[in-house]
């Protein structure tokens, strides 16, 4: 049987350019949310854009999905996630996030795609996955990003946590 994530890959795979993982990378946590970092080169090319939303409408991942876009002099990314989130509101139950863009592309190319790892569910997660992926969890500069794996992290701890 074929997990969210092969069957995602292999949607990708065959809809856009091979190798896909130039232009986005995705990864799927322990609770069910897709991380989907999206690259310039794809979100500044109008038809590799539409062809993103037209796999997202047909097959997303899961129902939860956070988006990471990579600014660009060529487009405005507030435009671009109000475009993928207004796209998917007719696709029942999909809720879209937007997730601040972590200038992690190696971590994200070399690590989930290529390798094939899954945050959590017992997989095991290298030294690279915790210095290189934090922001990915959701801990940022700004605090934890409410719905993320670091929420799930800091309400098991009952909500506090110590600086």
């Amino acid at each position: 049987m074929m997990t969210p994530k092969d069957r995602f890959d292999q949607i990708l795979k065959t809809s856009i350019r091979d190798p896909y993982d130039d232009l986005l990378s995705f990864s799927i946590d322990a609770n069910g949310v897709t991380l989907l970092q999206l690259h310039a080169d794809l979100l500044g090319d109008e038809t590799m854009f539409e062809e993103l939303l037209a796999i997202l409408r047909a097959e997303p991942p899961t129902r939860s999905i956070q988006v990471s876009l990579q600014p660009h002099q060529d487009y405005k990314v507030e435009d671009r996630f109000t475009r993928l989130r207004d796209s998917l509101q007719d696709v029942e139950g999909t809720q879209i996030t937007r997730a601040p863009y972590q200038e992690k592309g190696a971590f994200w190319k070399n690590s989930l795609v290529k390798k094939g790892l899954i945050i959590g569910g017992g997989a095991i997660a290298a030294p690279f996955l915790v210095t290189a992926g934090i922001g990915a969890l959701g801990f940022t500069a700004a605090g934890i990003t409410a719905g993320s794996t670091a929420a799930g992290i800091m309400s098991a701890y009952g909500g506090t946590v110590a600086s």
